[in-house]
């Protein structure tokens, strides 16, 4: 007796599966799988619906060469696509290029066509640091939507390499600031350092002196010249200044002031003062206090700035006085006075004999004391203290002294050109010690970077950092600073570190990711880059690199998915999913193409991750084709799925949220032949399709071409604008229906009936051919054994179109040899052609012509522009008596 059953496929999870998997029946991926499934996306519920067609957006500025799609957020509501090609940048925003007057705002570019590729970049608010093959690295800024710049990465201070150590190779600099010159001994420079940042070290730590404790410190001074008047509430102000220890100026009250004015400002160190209190009057405890002010003279003797005070002992016996004044250090000043007041004693009688404003001696050697790595210029005179000082910029007082930070024992300088071995010029960018002058140094550090010897090819921004990489080296910003390079002891340290295979191999960074811990891709192994615990920040005194997986990559952006990340094989013609496993501690990679590996055999160049609202990895193939990878681990959906174009070369695409954050935009550049022309375009992927009205769903909205253009207004029988594609057949959907297929002539066509909301592009066709399905019958599979089937079930969401049929073909896989007749699925032909087509939901049962054939596949396609999505497939196989 024949065996009968309805053999149900209502999911296809698994989406197109490897021939070599074809007779794999009782494995899920067969159960979910299909072998041909074009231009249909696998949906994260199971179903399968079709990809959405592309808009013409504009070609590219130089159609003769490639472009490279960059997209950049900004902030919450602020995202932009950037188009580089021919030497300019252009901008999008909301899919459309931000310009004026029509014509696309554009900013120069120094990469070419042929560097584009390897393009590698990390944001930063409203900047993006970029790296390049060959190139020096630049940061882009964004001030407004139509104002970019573009300068170059400049770090600060380093990174270098190690330091010299022979010490009969030395470097002396003209100059310990601004532009200066070098002069070498025994060669130590080379033209490779160009545009690199070297670092020089005093000679000999001994070239500065010490601090040390309780010093007296005293900058050279000079006697300021004569001011242009003076002010005072004291009798004979004038005897101050005229040199003579018989005479002074005097005043019986519990304060007094005298001061000096200058039409010109004037700088100061300090007064010297000799002053006392009247014979036979005893002592007098007070408080000498030194203002300062500009402009006119002072109305009262308090009414400027505090500069400092100090309080000492007047007896009878004139007491010479130095009261040193420099809060803030050095000012100038119209205006410069000192206030006495009494604080406790008998003496009310004040005798200033003499009293000198000073002011250092102009060009005097600055006094400079050592302490650690930095050096400290006095900018005050007075008694060092106890402690000495720490900080590392600015003025801070320690003891009696304010100490200026001055330098650290070392500098940097950035290389600018190399005469010859030993003569080379820079620019100074942190102040070498002024010991450097003194004599010649061999303790110096080659750049790690130059023109020579090569800049970073990756960049990303990690736990604050910037790392950076070139070969098997990493270089780390200190965090939250993104052009130092500093070596420090503590967690503030930059990172310099080299990666050493276990074997002994060449290690070669090929991408970088931040997913929770640093994942490093090699050439042949997966790399983590973590601290102690995992959540831990990076720092260079626990950071432990491993080696953790043995994979390998290609040069790529990996793409961060969720939880995890996707990057290419070191063959080029894999997918691999890695996350980090908190359990284990370790990277967990699996292959995610193992089961359709012919779909990316011809090898990915360029992917794109479309979170919402369907979860596909786009992928671009080095053959030009598009490809897509349904990817939901958690819900074991893993689907790939091709997605064949008419007239097309895709060359780039980039993903980016839409303005609403409501989805995903995936841009493509697509490089098509019009009219016997190599065009380049832009083009967007438009949203999948949703019915306008779900309570009475239609096809108007559908948008089921590529590359096409739209109209909305008034009813036309005239659509142009269609110039990019002169001499191409396209599809035309107008007004929720089909029309005739039309030729552009003059960038125009002619609408078979008027129409008010018309799409036309280049027509996309879609197919899907099912798995040869089983029985189970009481002798075990009806493999191997004659089948029919003359009815089929085709669970449909608002559709419009699609044909089907089951055929018996010698290879599963290819069809094409068979001649039987597909069936229309659903009839629109008694439609209302003034009116969207009515979109079906539901089951609908064909009526087939079988023959009999030990295999029975079910076959759907469709090449208008209705939509469909496929929810279940259920033919009823019959298995025949022997």
């Amino acid at each position: 007796m024949p065996t009968r059953e309805n053999v149900e496929k209502s999911s296809f999870a698994s989406g197109e599966i490897s021939p070599e998997l074809s007779a794999a029946t009782d494995l899920r991926t067969y159960q979910t799988g299909v072998a041909r499934q074009e231009n249909m996306v696998t949906l994260i519920e199971g179903a399968m619906t079709r990809r959405p067609g592309t808009r013409f957006v504009l070609e590219l500025k130089d159609e003769t060469q490639t472009g490279k799609l960059w997209p950049l957020r900004y902030a919450s509501n602020q995202y932009y696509m950037l188009v580089f090609n021919g030497g300019k940048m252009r901008v999008m925003r909301d899919a459309s290029f931000i310009g004026a007057a029509g014509a696309p705002y554009e900013m120069a570019i120094p990469w070419s066509a042929a560097q584009l590729p390897t393009l590698r970049g990390a944001p930063l608010g409203a900047t993006v640091t970029y790296t390049v093959s060959g190139g020096r690295m630049q940061v882009l800024t964004r001030a407004t939507d139509n104002n970019w710049s573009l300068a170059e990465y400049l770090p600060q201070n380093g990174p270098v390499d190690p330091q010299n150590l022979d010490t009969t190779i030395t470097v002396m600099p003209s100059a310990v600031t601004g532009n200066i010159n070098l002069v070498g001994v025994n060669n130590p420079f080379s033209a490779s350092w160009l545009g690199g940042v070297m670092r020089l070290d005093e000679a000999n730590a001994s070239l500065t002196t010490l601090w040390t404790s309780q010093e007296a410190i005293s900058r050279p001074v000079a006697n300021m010249p004569a001011s242009n008047s003076l002010f005072s509430d004291m009798a004979n102000p004038a005897n101050v200044t005229d040199g003579d220890n018989s005479t002074a100026a005097t005043k019986t009250d519990v304060t007094c002031y005298i001061g000096f004015h200058w039409n010109a400002p004037q700088a100061i160190s300090r007064f010297a003062i000799l002053a006392g209190v009247g014979l036979g009057d005893g002592t007098a405890i007070v408080q000498i206090e030194a203002y300062g002010s500009q402009g006119a003279a002072p109305s009262a003797d308090s009414s400027g700035v505090l500069l400092g005070s100090i309080q000492t002992t007047l007896t009878g016996n004139p007491t010479v006085i130095n009261a040193y004044f420099a809060s803030p250090p050095e000012s100038t000043w119209n205006n410069l006075w000192i206030r006495i007041v009494s604080v406790a004693g008998t003496a009310l009688h004040y005798s200033i004999i003499t009293i000198q404003p000073q002011a250092p001696v102009p060009g005097a050697p600055p006094v400079l004391r050592r302490w650690g790595d930095n050096i400290y210029q006095a900018a005050s005179d007075g008694n060092a203290g106890a402690a000495p000082p720490t900080h590392t910029s600015g003025d801070a007082a320690y003891g009696g002294v304010i100490w200026r930070f001055y330098s650290l024992y070392y500098g940097f300088i950035r290389i600018t050109a190399v005469a010859d071995p030993n003569h080379a010029s820079g620019t100074v960018i942190l102040r070498l010690p002024d010991s450097a002058l003194l004599q010649p140094s061999y303790r110096w550090s080659p750049p790690s970077w130059g023109d020579g010897l090569g800049w970073p090819d990756f960049v990303l921004q990690h736990q604050q950092r910037f790392i950076f990489t070139r070969l098997n080296r990493l270089w780390g910003t200190q965090p939250a600073n993104k052009t130092s390079f500093w070596l420090t002891a503590d967690a503030t340290s930059a990172l310099d570190i080299s990666l050493t295979s276990p074997d002994g191999s060449l290690v070669e960074i090929k991408w970088m990711a931040s997913s929770g811990i640093l994942v490093l891709g090699t050439s042949d192994l997966e790399w983590m880059l973590r601290a102690p615990a995992s959540d831990d920040i990076l720092q260079a005194q626990t950071i432990d690199p491993v080696p953790d997986s043995q994979e390998g990559s290609i040069a790529q952006i990996a793409t961060k998915v969720d939880r995890g990340v996707i990057f290419v094989s070191s063959t080029g013609k894999q997918l691999l999913y890695v996350r980090f496993n908190q359990l284990t501690q370790q990277l967990d990679p699996q292959e995610v193409s193992a089961q359709a590996r012919h779909i990316p055999k011809a090898g990915v160049v360029a992917t794109a991750w479309q979170k919402n609202p369907n979860k596909v990895l786009w992928m671009v193939l080095s053959d030009g084709t598009l490809a897509g990878m349904t990817f939901m681990s958690e819900q074991k959906v893993i689907a790939l799925h091709r997605h064949p174009m008419v007239n097309a070369f895709v060359e780039d695409i980039a993903a980016l949220p839409s303005l609403d954050g409501g989805r995903v935009d995936v841009y493509l550049i697509v490089r098509r032949v019009i009219n016997g022309q190599t065009r380049r375009y832009i083009e967007l992927m438009q949203p999948f399709f949703q019915p306008v009205d779900p309570a009475n769903p239609t096809a108007d909205g559908a948008w089921f071409v590529d590359c096409g253009l739209s109209y909305s207004g008034a009813p036309v029988t005239t659509i142009t604008g269609l110039d990019h594609l002169e001499g191409e057949t396209v599809a035309v959907f107008a007004d929720g229906a089909m029309q005739q297929r039309k030729k552009v002539v003059g960038g125009s066509i002619m609408l078979d009936r008027a129409a008010s909301s018309v799409v036309a592009g280049e027509p996309i066709s879609w197919r899907v051919t099912d798995l040869p399905r089983s029985l189970q019958i009481p002798g075990g599979s009806s493999r191997g054994k004659m089948q029919r089937a003359n009815t089929v079930i085709v669970d449909v969401l608002n559709a419009a179109s699609g044909e089907v049929r089951l055929t018996y073909p010698k290879d599963n896989r290819n069809a094409g040899d068979d001649d039987t007749p597909f069936d229309d699925l659903i009839e629109t032909g008694a439609d209302d052609y003034g009116a969207a087509v009515k979109l079906f939901t539901g089951e609908i049962l064909m009526q087939v012509t079988g023959t009999s054939s030990r295999s029975v596949v079910t076959e759907l396609k469709g090449d208008d522009a209705m939509p469909i999505t496929l929810r279940a497939i259920v033919p009823d196989v019959i298995e025949e008596a022997d």
